[in-house]
């Protein structure tokens, strides 16, 4: 080297005298002795130089491990840079990169014969087929297990001690098992593993004089932003695999804006639905609009959330707000149930007292003693008042002395003030609890063509022309042991039964055949009984129970089938498509409760049933479309929907005998079906004192009825039967100016007849479209818990 400088300084030393001579001097041609034996380097020594060391010379070779020691280890220094994160599929579990590895070793064959002085060059570039290269695989590379590189690389080699370097591009995409309980504010962790495919640790050995990944020509990504790398260099099955580990957080902004946001605001609404007038008619037929734009808003975020074991916490929120929007459309129903009370009915104690506290009545010393004197009658017209007839001053008691007049409007409690109180107090409830809920969650040896016998994409040969074969000479040469380990990435066909669905378990199989040859030819020998699944990453969607190996010869050829037991996980489908089936259902039974006179139980059924048939349409999509067999689940969605239709034609046949007129009497055996329905039927022993009451109450026998015919304008006038009037035995009955002609009844009316019977001759329509509600409540509840029980629990059984 020192000559060399020495020859470089002396040539530039010469040239500069020779340019500043006059230019009439004759050039004096140059003679060194040095420079004639260290000559500059020119196109000639590269030609040399590979003519002599790569081309005319066979004992070099790329197939050839690099040492004169060939039970000595190889040492790879590795380096990775990261450029760029082009996608992570937290769905599949798959994590896509780009970056730059650069590697280095010691050849010590390829500078066997290099000669300084007759070949100059110290430092070349050349192919990467040229020379010997340690085959680098992506070893959790979810495309392919090839080496990596391209033969349009080329290799640096420092001839003057076979320093090696390669510097090699890498577009891969890998496996990452994601981890998606805090999605969207979650932080995966993914790593990148490379080995040296087909070497041992004792032969190649990685190694590395860094601490992390190379971010500085990074890219950023604009879902995930790396916050921290790291680098492991481990043995596993005796192989050396270096691993760079990446932190990876995502960016929840979007997610934030276009799904938590959209979430809130409808649970927000949703508590509006208390503050909606009931008299409006619209309360419950908002309360279900909102639930349905949750049902349908959850199916489409369902697509977007990662199919994980466990489920994200969002899955959870998402969940318990469209089980509150079920809860709300409920309680929408129950507060137009109260709204109908009768406002002179008396409220019962324990709602007056939880009222009055919850409205601090309790504490102001205006309500304490509040009775009937406080409360405000309505209005009433005076043509009305007028036809009213006076109640006679006998007849009048003392209020105050009246207990239940007192305690019925205690502390100024009616069904008026209940009402209004339980709107505020839902209406508060259901706000802050979105708000809480939101805040808590938001080629040169011969090898066997082993051929994958059921792949669907190719039937070729598995193994590439970089992979290596171990060959170990036995027998003084008579013999020799071959060992190879090509990587496989394929996709086979499996025979799917999704009767089960999602609680199904499959069983799939890889087979391998030596393509071409008979069994007396090549055969296999296996030696173990089940499938090495110490290196399985894990999937999100399947698990793996069970699996095992069978070798059999099946029209002279022989098979190596490995069988895997996959059980799929079904939290995901649960939570996504059994629990919104079970909630619609119960509130299509809920159209019931709605008081006939309010309007909308036809449009609450077939809102729901819409809801319904459009999440079944959606979801249908999931499910797997095979015929033979269906799924069982299929035939439950399709059962649950005809209940739901049917709850419709059943809602529009009890509004036909709520709107029927009173003047159309009842048939006797809808008589006697309502009885059964209210147990009336049932013979009850009564008390004496309810005996003694009863006999006080009644009238004497003779005569039993009377008729009153009240003169008026109309000449027919009108007629009015008083039903069981008692009136007390010095109670005087007011007489009215001659105009009331008082005649009795036919006494030859059987006065035997029983009060069951009475009460069957009044029934009124109203009395047989309530008791059609209850038995439809009761019913539909019963049969959605059947079909639920026999199709659901087999499945899950099923996976037992």
């Amino acid at each position: 080297m020192d000559q060399l400088k020495k020859v470089y300084g002396l040539m530039v030393l010469l040239t500069l005298v020779k340019h500043t001579e006059p230019s009439t001097t004759a050039a004096t041609p140059l003679t060194c002795s040095i420079c004639e034996t260290m000559p500059y380097p020119n196109l000639e020594h590269v030609k040399l130089l590979f003519r002599e060391l790569f081309t005319e010379n066979n004992d070099y070779s790329n197939l050839v491990f690099p040492h004169e020691d060939q039970l000595a280890t190889i040492k790879v220094n590795m380096k990775f840079a990261l450029y760029s994160i082009p996608e992570f599929d937290e769905l599949g579990g798959t994590l896509s990169v780009i970056g730059r590895l650069k590697m280095a070793w010691f050849d010590h064959f390829v500078i066997e014969k290099y000669v300084p002085q007759k070949h100059v060059l110290e430092v070349l570039n050349i192919p990467q087929d040229d020379i010997w290269l340690p085959p680098i695989t992506v070893f959790n590379s979810v495309e392919s297990l090839t080496p990596v590189g391209h033969s349009g690389y080329e290799v640096t080699v420092t001839l003057t001690n076979g320093y090696i370097q390669w510097e090699i591009g890498v577009v891969t995409k890998t496996g990452c098992t994601v981890v998606a309980t805090d999605y969207p504010f979650d932080t995966q962790y993914c790593t990148i593993s490379f080995t040296p495919w087909g070497y041992s640790s004792n032969e190649v050995a990685i190694q590395t004089d860094e601490d992390n990944i190379n971010l500085e020509d990074f890219i950023e990504n604009e879902e995930w932003a790396v916050m921290e790398s790291s680098q492991e260099i481990t043995v596993a099955a005796n192989r050396s695999i270096i691993s760079y580990h990446l932190t990876l957080k995502r960016r929840p902004v979007f997610f934030i804006v276009n799904m938590m946001v959209p979430i809130v605001l409808l649970g927000m609404l949703n508590s509006l639905c208390f503050v909606l007038p009931i008299d409006s008619g619209e309360r419950v037929g908002f309360a279900t609009n909102v639930f349905l734009t949750f049902a349908v808003y959850l199916t489409i975020l369902s697509s977007e959330l990662p199919v994980s074991n466990p489920l994200s916490i969002m899955s959870y929120y998402v969940a318990a707000m469209l089980s509150v929007s079920s809860i709300t459309t409920l309680i929408a129903i129950f507060t137009i149930q109260v709204s109908i009370y009768d406002p002179n009915e008396k409220v019962p104690a324990i709602l007056v007292y939880t009222v009055a506290f919850f409205t601090c009545r309790l504490c102001r010393k205006r309500y304490r003693k509040m009775g009937l004197h406080h409360q405000t009658f309505e209005k009433m017209p005076l043509d009305d008042a007028a036809a009213m007839d006076p109640v006679p001053s006998a007849q009048i008691e003392d209020e105050e002395e009246d207990e239940d007049s007192i305690e019925k409007y205690r502390f100024g409690v009616s069904w008026m003030v209940v009402g209004k109180t339980l709107d505020k107090f839902f209406f508060l409830l259901f706000s802050s609890g979105t708000i809480a809920v939101s805040g808590y969650y938001l080629d040169e040896v011969w090898k066997p063509p082993i051929t994958v016998f059921n792949s669907v994409n190719a039937l070729h040969a598995i193994g590439d022309s970089n992979y290596y074969v171990r060959i170990q000479v036995m027998n003084s040469g008579a013999e020799a042991e071959m060992e190879w380990f090509p990587g496989i990435v394929t996709r086979t066909a499996c025979n799917v039964d999704v009767s089960n669905y999602p609680w199904d378990i499959q069983q799939c199989a890889v087979q391998f055949t030596p393509w071409g040859y008979r069994p007396a030819e090549i055969d296999f020998n296996l030696t173990t009984q089940k499938v090495d699944t110490s290196k399985f990453q894990g999937s999100d969607t399947w698990e793996i129970r069970s699996s095992f190996v069978i070798h059999e010869t099946i029209n002279n050829a022989s098979f190596a089938r490995y069988t895997l037991q996959l059980a799929r996980k079904p939290s995901f489908f649960l939570m996504y498509i059994v629990l919104p089936i079970e909630l619609l259902a119960l509130l299509n039974v809920m159209v019931f409760i709605l008081p006939a006179d309010s309007g909308e139980r036809v449009g609450y059924s077939v809102t729901v049933f819409l809801t319904l048939a459009v999440y079944v349409t959606i979801i249908s999509d999931n499910l797997p479309k095979t015929s033979s067999p269906m799924s069982i689940f299929a035939y439950f969605m399709i059962t649950m929907l005809m209940i739901s239709a049917f709850i419709c034609f059943v809602t529009i046949v009890t509004l036909r005998a709520y709107i029927r007129e009173d003047e159309t009497p009842v048939p006797r055996w809808v008589k006697r079906a309502v009885g059964l329905a209210y147990c009336r039927c049932c013979p009850r022993k009564k008390s004496e004192d309810e005996d003694e009451e009863e006999t006080e109450t009644k009238r004497p026998p003779t005569p039993r009825n009377r008729v009153i015919k009240v003169d008026t304008d109309n000449s027919t006038g009108r007629w009015a039967k008083l039903r069981e009037q008692t009136l007390k035995r010095n109670t005087v009955f007011p007489q009215k100016s001659a105009d009331i002609e008082v005649r009795s009844v036919s006494e030859d009316s059987s006065f035997s007849d029983s009060d069951e019977e009475e009460e069957e001759e009044e029934m009124e329509w109203s009395t047989v479209g309530t008791a059609i509600d209850v038995v439809c409540i009761f019913t539909f509840f019963t049969i959605i818990f059947l079909v639920s029980l026999s199709f659901l629990a087999p499945l899950a059984i099923s996976r037992v």
